[in-house]
């Protein structure tokens, strides 16, 4: 499919990729996913998504150490909107983290949305993101 859209999930919960991958492929989109944000670098260049939702409580992963509870998803907001191949994908920010604090950092960084997981539905996710990508 020529103009098939494309939407990349930076997420480290293997149960939400698994009903976002459904949930997309069911409405046609080709899904990448990864918790890895330099994997999601690579994805973003190779794949050149429509769209990214980005979690913001990511692994970090120093030597033989993980930090579970890292905000990973704002470094790679940021070095995404820093990167002239990438910087005009929009970005979703898709968390459980519901501070004032957390919202606005997120819309300093670059992210065009900012939805709180327990407050959306699959569906409801899919059909704002689809709205976006066809305004």
């Amino acid at each position: 499919m020529a103009n098939q859209k494309k939407v990349l999930f930076i997420e480290d919960e293997p149960g939400l990729i698994d009903i976002y991958h459904l949930t997309f492929d069911a409405h046609g989109y080709q899904f990448f996913s990864t918790a890895d944000i330099e994997e999601g670098m690579i994805i973003a260049k190779t794949q050149q998504p429509d769209i990214i939702l980005l979690d913001i409580i990511l692994p970090e992963k120093s030597g033989d150490s993980v930090n579970i509870s890292a905000k990973q998803g704002l470094v790679f907001l940021s070095r995404a909107k820093s990167d002239k191949q990438i910087k005009d994908i929009p970005v979703v920010v898709f968390t459980n983290l519901n501070s004032s604090a957390d919202r606005q950092k997120a819309k300093e960084l670059g992210a065009v949305d900012y939805l709180v997981k327990a407050d959306n539905l699959p569906d409801e996710v899919f059909k704002k993101v689809d709205k976006f990508l066809n305004q």
